[in-house]
C-alpha cells in the first residue's frame, strides 16, 4: 500500500467517524500500516475507530507507536487505560508512574487510579475511596454515578441515594441523572433495576422519572429552612441607579476586571498570579452562551486556584439556577467546602438563591469560589438586581 494510498483511507475514515459509522471506519483503516501514517492526527483518528470498534489490543499498539514519536500527557493516558483493558497490568503501573511524575497533576491521575485498582481486582471498598477522592477534587457526572453503583452494589443504601441525589442536585438533566433517579427510585419506591431488560418491562418509565425527581426535590424541601429577610436581602436599584452597564463602577467597589481576547486562558493565568497575593477570595462572572466552553473555562479557574493554593482543592460544583433555587444551599456548604461552585443561567436566580449566595460568598473560612454564568443580558440583570453581589464579583470573563 502506497502513502498515498494510506492518507486517503484516513481521509475516508474521518468521513465515516463524523457520521459516527465506526464500523465502516474500522473497514477502511484495518490494513492501513502505521509506518506510512505521518500525520499525528490521522495516527489518533485510527486508535479512535480501534476503541469504537472495541479493538482494544489494536488501539494500544498505535498508541505504542505514537508514543515512539511523541511522548504527551494524553498519549500515556491512552496507553494506561488500554493496557488495562488489554490485561497489561505490569506495563499499566510502569506508564501510571511515568504519568503522575508529570507536572501539573489534574484530576485525571485519580480517573487512572481507579482504573488500575479495578485492573487488578481490587475490592469494591477500595473502589469506592478511589472515587471518593476525585469526589473531593472534581465532581464528574460519570464518576459520581459510578461511585453510585459501587455503593449499590456493596448494598451501602444511604450512600447510594446520598450519592444519587448530589446527581440530581449538581447535575440537573440528562441521561445520567435519569439513571440516578431510577437507583434512587429502586430504594424509595422498590423499582427493579436488576436488569435493563426489568427498567424496560417499567409500564412508564417518563413517570418513574418524574416521581423519582418530584421524591428527590420533597426531601430537599423537608430539609430546607425559610431564610429570614433582613438586612441582607438584596436591594432593589432606583430607576436611575438601574441603567448602570454591566462594567459600571458601582459606588464603593471597584468595577469587576474584563477579561477578553484570544489569550484569556493566558490572562487568566496571570490573573491568578494578582490574586494569590492579594489574599482574597475571588469570585467570577462567566459570559458566554456554549455551555462547554464555559465549564472547561470553570474548571481552568478551579484547577488554577488549587495550584496558586487560594483553594484547597481543584474541585468544581456545577448547579444550575433553577435547581438552586429548590434547594437550601446552607445544607450543601460542606460538600463546597474549599472548592468552586458554578452556577449557571444565573440571571434566573430567585431572591433567596441571592441572598444565599451573598451569605456564603461573604464568609471566607467557606472557601468556596463563586463562578456565575449566563449570556450577557442574564449576567446584567441579576448583577443589576443586587449591587452586593455585583460588588463581589472581581473577574468578569467573555468566553
Amino acid at each position: 500500500m502506497s502513502k498515498y494510498d494510506s492518507m486517503m483511507k484516513c481521509a475516508k475514515a474521518r468521513n465515516l467517524v463524523n457520521d459516527k459509522k465506526f464500523g465502516e471506519a474500522l473497514g477502511a483503516i484495518d490494513d492501513v500500516p502505521l509506518e506510512q501514517v505521518k500525520v499525528i492526527a490521522d495516527l489518533n483518528l485510527i486508535a479512535d475507530v480501534f476503541i469504537k470498534n472495541e479493538k482494544f489490543d489494536r488501539a494500544l499498539e498505535v498508541y505504542q507507536f505514537l508514543y515512539g514519536r511523541v511522548q504527551t500527557r494524553r498519549i500515556l493516558y491512552q496507553l494506561i487505560y488500554l493496557s488495562v483493558k488489554c490485561g497489561q497490568i505490569k506495563e499499566a503501573e510502569e506508564y501510571y508512574r511515568e504519568y503522575i511524575a508529570l507536572p501539573a497533576q489534574s484530576s485525571d491521575r485519580l480517573i487512572l487510579k481507579y482504573f488500575l485498582d479495578k485492573g487488578r481486582g481490587a475490592e469494591r471498598r477500595q473502589l469506592i475511596e478511589d472515587l471518593k477522592e476525585l469526589k473531593k477534587e472534581d465532581y464528574i457526572e460519570e464518576w459520581a454515578y459510578e461511585l453510585a453503583k459501587l455503593y449499590h452494589k456493596e448494598g451501602m443504601e444511604e450512600e447510594c441515594i446520598n450519592e444519587c441525589s448530589d446527581i440530581i442536585m449538581w447535575f440537573g438533566e440528562g441521561r445520567i441523572v435519569e439513571k440516578a433517579m431510577l437507583l434512587k427510585l429502586h430504594y424509595m419506591d422498590g423499582l427493579d433495576i436488576s436488569s435493563p431488560k426489568a427498567i424496560e418491562e417499567t409500564r412508564n418509565l417518563a413517570a418513574d422519572l418524574k416521581l423519582a425527581a418530584a421524591i428527590a426535590a420533597e426531601n430537599d424541601k423537608k430539609r430546607a429552612d425559610l431564610y429570614e429577610r433582613d438586612e441582607e436581602i438584596p436591594e432593589e436599584l432606583s430607576e436611575e441607579e438601574a441603567v448602570f452597564e454591566l462594567q459600571q463602577t458601582v459606588a464603593g467597589p471597584e468595577p469587576p476586571i474584563e477579561v477578553e481576547g484570544s489569550d484569556k486562558r493566558t490572562k487568566m493565568l496571570k490573573l491568578l498570579d494578582e490574586i494569590s497575593g492579594n489574599g482574597k477570595l475571588p469570585h467570577f462572572a462567566l459570559i458566554g452562551e456554549d455551555e462547554e466552553k464555559i465549564t472547561d473555562f470553570a474548571k481552568t479557574i478551579s484547577k488554577g486556584l488549587a495550584a496558586k493554593q487560594v483553594t484547597k482543592a481543584a474541585k468544581l460544583a456545577r448547579i444550575n439556577s433553577s435547581r438552586l433555587n429548590e434547594i437550601n444551599l446552607s445544607d450543601k456548604l460542606s460538600q463546597l467546602k474549599d472548592g468552586c461552585l458554578l452556577v449557571s443561567d444565573a440571571g434566573k436566580l430567585s431572591i433567596n438563591s441571592l441572598q444565599s449566595l451573598n451569605q456564603m460568598m461573604r464568609k471566607r473560612e467557606n472557601g468556596i469560589v463563586v463562578i456565575l454564568a449566563d449570556e450577557e443580558d442574564g449576567l446584567e440583570s441579576v448583577l443589576r438586581r443586587n449591587r452586593k453581589l455585583q460588588s463581589m464579583i472581581e473577574f468578569e470573563i467573555r468566553v
